[in-house]
């Protein structure tokens, strides 16, 4: 799973605290800049000056020492002296040279006999004005609070444009998907199953470029209290399935986990379920072996259209297999699980049991058994072990249950009288096209015969019997490439892709 970072705006302010805090010594110790300097004339007291016989000596603490005349000689200028608290200095006949840092702002003039001092160098910037390490410090300072008013503003405006996502998926809040559906109401129901119920809602989504619609959708819902386990569940199969894409496996627009629910938002297909359009509501299937048929199978499924059906489950599971960064199991294939739209294309859907292994390892184990009674592989019920032919068993019984139009526990026992062995005995006596739905018969008998032989392969107790789906697709392909109905849908198909 891919979730999109978040600038560190707490960071960026914490940092310019510190900026600050360093800097703070240096402007207070600087000694401020201000006004034009203040300079206060000595009195002059000998206009005369005279020669200066020595200007190198050893500098005179006048803090602790009075006044010192000296005769024919030049006290050297002092470094730094204090004249608030230390009296003026003569010299006799001489003047002294200016003193490099002077407080004159309480000091008087300093009286030389016979000379005037010049200004000292030093100004009184006690006011803190027109130091340039206060503007560096201001400059800095407002560098960092303007990125992060930036960052702060481009924050806000990405997030309202780009909701959090999860791959290739959206997360939507519990608000969005509640007025999607009028508050969940009854007349947006689709359905109820196990997990929850299925609603249908619109929402405004980005089409590929970039361009708000508005767009159906089916929101699943689930109708029970969200436990820790049942959570982490859900969060993997969002992250399992955000990456996919493949025109026969149902895309997942969204999900939401608030208020203790958890939602999965998926486009919507228009038309029913397989299981559906076979027997519609109420069918009954016949409990005899001897090509009975279940009374509410569609009719509308002829030849053409089933196998259009199977052709688009081989793909997609194949699609899973083989073609994802790491091979995803689906463990649950049945009609009930497998939508139609209205061109009766299929589309795998309901995940909740999607398991995935690396390319290089063949199966995992588990101890929950989980899964439908009659497309569930025995060796995954005996042993515990999910592999890759678990898939192609349950897709086995699923294209035998098309081709035939029954369903695979007939009744009783499902190991014994049930539509796999059913098709086996038909085989093993050689009228394997017995087993099939008797209104498809004609034209297309051998692409029965085949599909049916396929079938039977995949379902193969032995797992190391069982074909690949690649090879399954590959079979299937085979079974119709020279009918002209089958060259309309592979070019169909191909536009599509």
């Amino acid at each position: 799973m891919t979730t999109l970072g978040r600038p560190s705006y707490s960071s960026s302010l914490f940092l310019c605290f510190l900026v600050l805090a360093a800097l703070h010594p240096a402007s207070g110790g600087g000694g401020g800049g201000g006004d034009s300097p203040r300079q206060t004339q000595p009195s002059v007291d000998n206009p005369r000056q005279e020669p200066v016989d020595n200007p190198r000596q050893e500098p005179v603490d006048q803090t602790t020492t009075p006044a010192t005349q000296v005769s024919g000689a030049t006290a050297p200028p002092p470094h730094s002296v204090d004249q608030a608290t230390t009296p003026a200095t003569q010299f006799g006949g001489t003047t002294a040279p200016p003193p490099h840092s002077v407080d004159q702002a309480t000091t008087p003039a300093t009286p030389f006999g016979g000379a005037t001092a010049p200004p000292p160098q030093s100004v009184d910037q006690s006011d803190g004005k027109g130091s340039p390490t206060i503007g560096v410090v201001g400059a800095v300072v407002g560098v960092i609070v303007l990125a992060c008013l930036a960052g702060l503003t481009w924050y806000v405006l990405y997030r309202r444009n780009h909701p959090n996502t999860i791959g290739h998926v959206l997360k939507f809040s519990y608000h969005d998907l509640m007025s999607a559906t009028n508050s969940f109401a009854q007349n947006r129901k689709l359905g109820e199953g196990a997990f929850g119920a299925v609603y249908k809602g619109t929402l405004m989504l980005k089409d590929k470029n970039g361009n708000q619609e508005e767009v159906y959708v089916a929101i699943k819902k689930n109708t029970y209290t969200a436990s820790d386990d049942a959570k982490a569940a859900f969060h993997k199969e969002v992250e399992i399935m955000s990456p996919l894409s493949h025109r026969n496996i149902i895309r997942l627009v969204g999900w939401c986990d608030e208020r203790n629910s958890l939602l999965l938002v998926y486009e919507l297909v228009e038309d029913r379920n397989l299981q559906a359009r076979l027997y519609g509501h109420g069918a009954r299937v016949d409990s005899e072996l001897s090509g009975a048929r279940a009374p509410g199978s569609s009719l509308d499924l002829d030849w053409h259209r089933r196998y259009n059906i199977l052709h688009g489950i081989a793909s997609g599971l194949e699609y899973l297999h083989n073609n994802c960064e790491k091979a995803v199991m689906h463990r649950d294939i049945k009609p009930g699980n497998v939508m139609l739209d209205r061109d009766s294309n299929a589309k795998l859907c309901d995940f909740g049991l999607v398991t995935q292994l690396t390319h290089a390892i063949t199966s995992r184990s588990t101890s929950n058994i989980i899964g439908t009674q009659g497309y569930m592989d025995p060796a995954y019920q005996s042993t515990g072990k999910v592999t890759r032919a678990s898939d192609v068993y349950s897709f086995g019984v699923l294209l035998l249950e098309v081709v035939c139009g029954e369903e695979p526990i007939l009744t009783g026992n499902p190991l014994k009288n049930s539509l796999v062995e059913k098709v086996r005995e038909c085989y093993e006596r050689d009228a394997i096209l017995d087993a099939a739905d008797q209104r498809l018969r004609g034209n297309s008998d051998e692409e029965i015969r085949g599909a049916l032989l396929t079938g039977l392969r995949c379902v193969e107790k032995s797992r190391g019997d069982r074909p690949t789906m690649q090879i399954v697709l590959a079979e299937l392909v085979s079974i119709a490439a020279k009918s002209t109905w089958y060259n309309r849908l592979a070019s169909a198909v191909g536009a599509e892709v």
